[in-house]
């Protein structure tokens, strides 16, 4: 089994018929929203989403509920949006008077991107500013016909002059430069022909880039993200843009379905379809990454980093690794359902102010 590149992670194996693919932890999605009515304006609106299908299960609802809370810290509009569950609903109550645009950009929903890995990249620290220092000096005035002389001090006061840097609005996209030679992942640099395998070492010259912020993680981009859910962020990956068969992007739509199995072999795994109109698409990523990484990348996080070790899917395969019931359907219901589990649709809304 191989580790994820340079970076703590579980094994897992990915089984196809007769071959074997390497994994990592993952937890994945494709993109989703809720089914929208007309929505009157004001500055308070409350808005009651529930379930599209009947049997909704409580575990999905809570999903759904923690994906529109992690949105509104995203957004910066937390403290303008309170979310709760009641009766088997969502409830959103949006305050101030941006309360409906707030709702259309809750409505975007987290993407998800198979993306390569072109390496690993350490915590983003900001770079120091570095200070030009005038120093005081004194200037000598002689008195005419004296023999006496006078000091005037100058200045009796250090004058700090921050370099100039050139000023990137909060929020916007830059493009992280490109991985180092001897850390871009390559089939020498990242073999999967060892039972332990750390990859490249993080490329230092991207310690001080910072990471793409989750709203510019655009699928034609190449992207600087952490490289897992975990908070805080302790490592990061370079990734390059989506694969594109020149219809659609490798997003989590081109899944079918998942769902969790116990084993008793290999304990609790998740088998997984693509749609059959993407598989022949899959497959041609697959071939191209053979004994690389492709990363699960949601929301701007990615979720794994999976080895690919096999040229052929076939249309399906099995997850396998350490995995717990709750993780495997978890994984499993966000695989097959999207980054929202529960598609939901708008219930009635309620407006005041």
């Amino acid at each position: 089994m191989a580790h994820r590149g340079g970076l703590p992670g579980t094994h897992l194996v990915l089984s196809l018929a007769f071959c074997v693919v390497v994994f990592t932890p993952c937890a994945c999605g494709s993109s989703g929203a809720w089914a929208t009515a007309s929505q009157p304006s004001g500055s308070s609106l409350l808005v009651t989403l529930e379930p599209m299908n009947s049997g909704a299960s409580a575990r999905g609802l809570a999903a759904d509920a923690r994906i529109f809370e992690r949105r509104a810290r995203d957004l910066g509009i937390a403290n303008d949006v309170s979310v709760s569950i009641s009766n088997g609903t969502i409830v959103l109550d949006l305050r101030g008077s941006r309360a409906q645009a707030d709702l259309g950009e809750l409505e975007q929903m987290d993407q998800l991107f198979f993306r390569p890995v072109l390496c690993a990249a350490n915590t983003y620290i900001p770079p120091v500013p570095k200070k030009k220092t005038t120093t005081s000096s004194t200037t000598t005035l002689a008195k005419s016909k004296t023999t006496t002389s006078t000091t005037v001090p100058k200045s009796t006061t250090t004058t700090t002059v921050p370099k100039s840097t050139k000023k990137v609005p909060a929020g916007a996209y830059v493009k992280p430069p490109a991985c180092g030679a001897s850390y871009r992942y390559t089939t020498a640099t990242y073999s999967t022909a060892q039972s332990y395998n750390p990859g490249s070492p993080p490329d230092p010259a991207l310690n001080s880039v910072p990471s793409t912020p989750a709203l510019q993680d655009k699928a034609s981009r190449t992207v600087l993200i952490c490289s897992s859910p975990a908070s805080p962020c302790t490592g990061r990956y370079e990734l390059g843009p989506t694969p594109y068969d020149g219809t659609v992007p490798a997003t989590g739509e081109i899944l079918a379905s998942a769902n969790a199995e116990f084993q008793t072999t290999t304990g609790w795994v998740v088998n997984f379809t693509i749609k059959s109109q993407y598989s022949a698409f899959f497959d041609t990523i697959a071939k191209k990454l053979y004994h690389l990484p492709l990363a699960v990348d949601l929301g701007g996080v990615v979720e794994s980093a999976p080895t690919i070790n096999a040229q052929s899917f076939g249309g399906s395969g099995e997850i396998s690794g350490s995995f717990t019931h709750r993780r495997a359907s978890s994984l499993a219901l966000l695989l097959s359902s999207g980054a929202v589990p529960l598609p939901l649709k708008v219930a009635y809304t309620q407006t005041s102010g």
